[in-house]
């Protein structure tokens, strides 16, 4: 799976969607000597913290993860064992952790939204393979 030609949801989050979001974190006070330093959306503070951090870092990995399982399926039809109990157990936590990160940086309005998102990216996962399927015959 090529994640670099993917198209994800994700990849419509910008700075400025950020800054809407979390303003707390986005274009406080501060001093220019001190480098405005409050502004720490992107600065981690510990591990497992900022909570917003880890949920973005979910957001991408779990995007890349249902898109690489639809991969696998669709690529390795004839070898359904090659993604075993595992594999699949992360598919799932990765799908339930989407449509609620979906929901949360507003990627989408409601589930039903976000069910839609995550077949888009499954669709992505699948295309590869059918496209890599017809190239090596």
């Amino acid at each position: 799976m090529d994640f670099r030609s993917a198209r994800f949801p994700s990849d419509a989050i910008s700075v400025e969607r950020l800054r809407k979001l979390f303003r707390a974190h986005f274009d406080g006070s501060g001093r220019i000597a001190d480098g405005y330093t409050n502004n720490d959306f992107f600065f981690p503070q510990r591990a497992e913290q900022p909570h917003h951090l880890v949920r973005l870092n979910e957001l991408i990995c779990d995007e890349r993860t249902l898109a690489a399982a639809a991969f696998c399926r669709e690529f390795l039809r004839n070898h359904p064992e090659l993604l075993n109990e595992e594999d699949l157990e992360q598919v799932g936590r990765a799908r339930e952790r989407l449509t609620e990160n979906y929901l949360f940086f507003k990627l989408a309005p409601d589930a039903a939204l976000s069910q839609l998102l995550i077949q888009q990216v499954e669709e992505q996962g699948v295309s590869q393979a059918r496209e890599r399927k017809g190239r090596s015959r």
